[in-house]
């Protein structure tokens, strides 16, 4: 691991809505054998739609931050050759800024949800778009239910709302994406992914 970010997410006041609680964007960079790689976590609100819609815009713009760090990184030759930074281990130690992500979490949203879709619209010249990775391996196949699958107390239904999205730079090495039906463990299903 390389470094690790937590990015605040929108807190709003929602007079429709329940009280929430504050949330965040955890941004790490991993070093693999395949290149550097950022992996996102996140949990949006569930009471509130208006705030999963200010929390969606919300990685959007870090996500086109971060890709417009990573061209500019590049475009100046990385560490060595970028302006102010170095590898000393000082303040100003550089870090890569990949643009290959994977973004993780339960979103609080169904697949169904326009917020779905936002999330993975483009989101600048040259960046990578965030895909939704079950898509890849499994093109018409309908997706597992993640949530209330065991705890018929707390969630009457079934349904879907935890997702691995990955950029479109990376579509082409997901190889499998699965849903671990069996566990108990929580009230949501496991998600896994693996890369070639």
């Amino acid at each position: 691991m390389l470094r690790v970010l937590r990015h605040a997410l929108p807190w709003l006041a929602d007079a429709g809505s329940k009280p929430g609680m504050p949330r965040l964007l955890l941004d790490a960079v991993i070093r693999s054998p395949s290149g550097d790689l950022r992996v996102m976590t996140t949990h949006f609100e569930y009471f509130s739609a208006r705030e999963r819609a200010a929390q969606v815009e919300s990685i959007r713009r870090i996500k086109a931050q971060s890709c417009e760090q990573a061209a500019f990184d590049a475009a100046a030759g990385g560490a060595r050759g970028t302006p102010g930074r170095n590898s000393t281990g000082s303040s100003f130690h550089w870090y890569p800024q990949p643009s290959a992500a994977i973004l993780t979490g339960d979103f609080n949203f169904q697949p169904e949800d326009p917020l779905h879709q936002r999330l993975q619209a483009p989101i600048a010249e040259g960046a990578p778009r965030l895909q939704d990775s079950w898509t890849i391996p499994h093109p018409r196949v309908a997706r597992q239910h993640t949530n209330g699958v065991y705890d018929r107390v707390q969630w009457p239904a079934s349904y879907a709302c935890d997702f691995i999205y990955v950029t479109s730079d990376l579509a082409t090495r997901v190889r499998r994406v699965q849903v671990d039906g069996e566990s108990q463990a929580s009230d949501h299903q496991p998600v896994l992914i693996e890369l070639a």
